[in-house]
């Protein structure tokens, strides 16, 4: 199904999707659900983030997320996609809610997700209006970007390390850029 999205066949995805979705496979082993949530996750990103999406891509997304979830609801990747079908169907609470799910899911060791879910839950929660979870939010973000480049410091060369600062700085400094000024960090 993915590769039919990706091609351009859109009927042709949406059939093997529906046909997916009505499938009784929870018999399979746990790696074999895991391999479909993954497959579901992938199908309802690429819906969700397509640049001609349109509100039924964003139902359907929301059903195949939710299918991923039932497969593997303990990964903090598929949690997230479920959050974002939620925010891109207008359900912001739930968004968050789900969101937060995600966030809850994470170890300290993942760097990545752990900041691309804070960025998520800044995103959603500057729509709620909750503006002391909105500066939470952003001094987790601060936080994590400060912490990646101390990591960094540790296990790659000077000149290696000048550019990793610039570049987390740049990315750091995108992200004020939406923050109104009265609660920057």
């Amino acid at each position: 199904a993915l590769i039919e999205l990706r091609n351009g066949n859109r009927r042709s995805a949406e059939n093997l999707i529906q046909q997916s979705l009505a499938a009784n496979v929870r018999t399979g082993s746990e790696q074999e659900r895991k391999r479909l949530a993954w497959a579901f996750n992938m199908c309802s990103w690429e819906l969700l983030t397509r640049s001609d999406a349109d509100p039924n891509d964003f139902a359907l997304a929301t059903r195949i997320a939710e299918r991923a979830v039932e497969f593997d609801g303990d990964n903090a990747w598929i949690v997230d996609t479920m959050a974002t079908a939620y925010e891109k169907t207008g359900d912001i609470d739930r968004a968050v809610e789900t969101e937060w799910r995600a966030w809850e899911l994470l170890t300290p060791e993942v760097g990545v997700i752990r900041l691309h879910i804070e960025k998520a839950l800044v995103r959603m929660l500057r729509k709620t209006g909750d503006s002391e979870a909105l500066e939470d939010g952003y001094r987790r973000i601060e936080y994590l970007y400060r912490n990646e480049v101390e990591r960094l410091r540790a296990i790659v060369p000077e000149e290696a390390l000048n550019l990793a600062a610039a570049l987390v700085n740049l990315g750091y400094a995108l992200v004020l850029e939406g923050i109104p000024a009265e609660i920057r960090p």
